[in-house]
């Protein structure tokens, strides 16, 4: 996504990326095409490194890279980051489906439920994913501001991880996978707090994860 918290996301992914050594420099940002001032808003984005409509000046790492194809936006990525309004959610997932990399890992940052007009009842968004693409998803929520983290002040979030044991399986990758969204300023005081049904808890502090 590439609205205001999916531009954020972006930056801190794109900014994290370049000092791990698991994960490729790209950093694909799916773009709704629109046209801003007579041209389309990827080529903007792309040319000026800014989301002048949702992040307006805030400079964005020059590997993120604005495509308008959701499915070419995905090719040959194995962990995918959905930051997307919920009311887009559906369609996405429709254009997705099939299209998918085998051992793909997924985490939601999106907020509000789903409707499962099947079952009668609300859905998770992560649930949601999770079924219609057959990957194991994590949840990213906190009382975060889209804004302020652009800027880099302090903010807090938690990962809750129904699979937490699928990550367990290259503890260091795991680690990284935490390292590429925590914010760059935390330092000492940041810490991510996973939760998981099998009440598995983890702080990491400084990069590093111990059970606690």
């Amino acid at each position: 996504g590439s609205g205001n918290w999916g531009s954020v996301i972006a930056k801190i992914i794109a900014t994290n990326v370049m000092n791990l050594d698991n994960f490729d420099k790209r950093v694909n940002m799916w773009v709704f095409e629109e046209i801003i001032e007579g041209r389309k808003l990827t080529e903007i984005i792309n040319e000026r490194h800014e989301n002048i409509k949702y992040l307006p000046n805030i400079k964005l790492p020059s590997n993120v890279i604005a495509v308008p194809d959701i499915v070419e936006s995905v090719k040959g990525s194995n962990l995918l980051v959905f930051v997307i309004p919920h009311q887009f959610i559906k369609k996405a997932l429709d254009s997705l489906k099939g299209k998918i990399e085998e051992n793909t890992l997924g985490i939601s940052l999106i907020k509000g439920i789903e409707f499962d007009e099947k079952k009668d009842k609300p859905i998770l968004i992560s649930h949601m994913i999770s079924r219609e693409l057959k990957i194991p998803m994590s949840v990213l929520m906190g009382a975060n501001i889209a804004n302020e983290i652009a800027e880099e002040k302090f903010s807090e979030t938690t990962i809750g991880n129904t699979l937490i044991s699928t990550f367990f399986l290259n503890f260091d990758f795991f680690q990284e996978l935490m390292t590429l969204i925590l914010l760059i300023n935390f330092g000492n005081q940041s810490f991510i707090l996973l939760i998981s049904e099998s009440t598995v808890l983890m702080r990491c502090l400084e990069s590093k994860c111990v059970e606690v």
